[in-house]
Order: C-alpha cells, then structure tokens, then sequence
C-alpha cells in the first residue's frame, strides 16, 4: 500500500514497520518496563522479547524526562499528561474522566457542548460478504477522504499508488 496523501509522519513520533518494531522504538526512546510490568504481560514469548529489548537498550529516562528530550518544546503541563497516559501497566493510567480533568485540558472541561450534526454512515458492505481485500480498499478510500487543512486539493490514491 503507498502511503495515504493526508498522513504526514509529523504526526507519528514512533514511526515503525510493523508491531514488534513499534514496541522496539517505544522502549528504545521511554525506556524499559519495570519487572513488576514485565510481570503484567501474560505471553511469555512477549516477556521475552520486551526483556531481550530492556537488556540491550542502555537505560533511559522515562516519564516527563523521555518525552522533553523528545519533544523539547512542549510545555510541562502536556508532557506531564502523555506521562501519565503512557503507562506500561495500564492500572498506572488515568481513565478517560481523569485524563480530561487534568491541568492541560482544563481549557476543554467548561467548553460549551457543540450541536455537531451526526454523520451518517453506510454499512451495506457488512452484508455483501467482502473479502479482506475489498474491506482494506473500502477502509483505504474512507482514510483518503479526510484531509488535513495544508493538503487540499490532493487527488485520491488508491492502495495500489494509482488514481
């Protein structure tokens, strides 16, 4: 598949090819899990791989520490709130009503609500019996719909990189 004209790789700080690589960067760049985490991982295969990924990365900073080196100019505020969100162990993140009522967001929590029209949506493929790859080009078009403000005016691509 090419890449979608409406996604720019500014908006993916771990940009990987595939999910062990994701992991790979995330514990690379935010550091190992603690072994009270690694305990949390219920596939031992995983256990593993996280841990062979802990042994040869050299130790890193991790909380709002990682993320100021990533993203220097942050305020303390958001980073604070990606540290908390980006937890290993997922009893150690906030829920969604903590997360909206932390600092950062408090320009949002008296925000008034907006009458924001409901798309409709069409689901007729559902019935229809698509096969994987008439589903991943359905869902490929729907991403190409949405574009970004700088990006107006592309043409659509298909998975396959022609028009």
């Amino acid at each position: 598949m090419s890449a979608c004209p409406t996604l720019s790789s500014a908006l993916f700080p771990f940009p990987a090819k595939d999910s062990l690589h994701q992991l790979k960067l995330l514990v690379e760049r935010l550091g190992a899990p603690s072994p009270d985490e690694l305990a949390l991982i219920e596939n031992a295969q995983a256990v593993r791989y996280v841990a062979s990924l802990r042994s040869r990365q050299a130790p890193a900073q991790r909380g709002r520490a990682a993320f100021g080196a990533l993203f220097p100019a942050a305020s303390p505020l958001l980073l604070d709130l990606v540290a908390q969100l980006l937890q290993f162990d997922p009893a150690k993140r906030p829920t969604a009503e903590e997360a909206l009522g932390h600092p950062y967001l408090a320009a949002y929590r008296d925000a008034p609500e907006e009458d924001a029209p409901i798309p409709e949506i069409e689901m007729d493929f559902e019935g229809r019996g698509a096969s994987k790859e008439e589903l991943r080009h359905l869902v490929w078009r729907e991403m190409c719909k949405v574009r970004l403000p700088d990006e107006e005016g592309r043409g659509e691509q298909s998975p396959g990189g022609s028009g």
